[in-house]
């Protein structure tokens, strides 16, 4: 999916929060486009739906924090059929910049998003296979770099106690104890 990609502005300090149905002025400006929207205040769903409901194809979050990769998106709603990705706050501002009003566009129109899902590439994993180590930055309590990406799927630790109904099997692929405890020299 590709559209042109546009920055809600929504708030009087130049956020974009969407917590609240857009404005039909802010709806005509995402309508059929992919809109970038700042984190924050309300629930991820709400955001997606207010937008959604405004005519967007698609909505990119940007964190309010920063550190990378950001986590999946939080929430459930059924009746969302547009896609949705959250990006770091770094992205976000270089975004913002290249959306910036005083920014020369070429045939009147402004940079262009392409979403698409890559079947060939894991989730929690690079484009290699090689699984994403959970290394949140800044550093928080109760984390470490021991453990795989939260963002695998299905989860990688631990897996016949963490997913309801999924087979047990105690060796990769479908579960990467052993190798972390080899990892860290147990």
């Amino acid at each position: 999916m590709a559209a042109e990609l546009v920055q809600l502005v929504d708030q009087p300090d130049g956020r974009g929060l969407a917590c609240t149905p857009l404005t039909p002025a802010n709806a005509a400006k995402v309508k059929k486009k992919v809109v970038l929207v700042d984190r924050g205040v309300c629930s991820f769903t709400i955001k997606v739906k207010n937008a959604q409901v405004a005519g967007a194809r698609a909505v990119l979050v940007a964190d309010n924090a920063p550190g990378s990769p950001p986590f999946e998106l939080a929430g459930a709603d059924p009746t969302i059929t547009i896609p949705s990705l959250r990006i770091t706050l770094d992205d976000g501002v270089a975004l913002k910049a290249a959306l910036a009003p005083n920014r020369p566009q070429k045939f009147g129109l402004g940079p262009v998003a392409v979403l698409f899902n890559n079947l060939l590439k894991l989730a929690g994993a690079d484009y290699f296979g090689r699984v994403y180590m959970y290394t949140p930055n800044p550093n928080s309590p109760g984390s470490s770099v021991s453990h795989y990406d939260i963002g695998a799927t299905p989860n990688l630790l631990m897996e016949p106690f963490a997913e309801p109904n999924q087979a047990i099997a105690v060796s990769a692929p479908k579960d990467l104890t052993f190798e972390l405890l080899k990892d860290i020299g147990w």
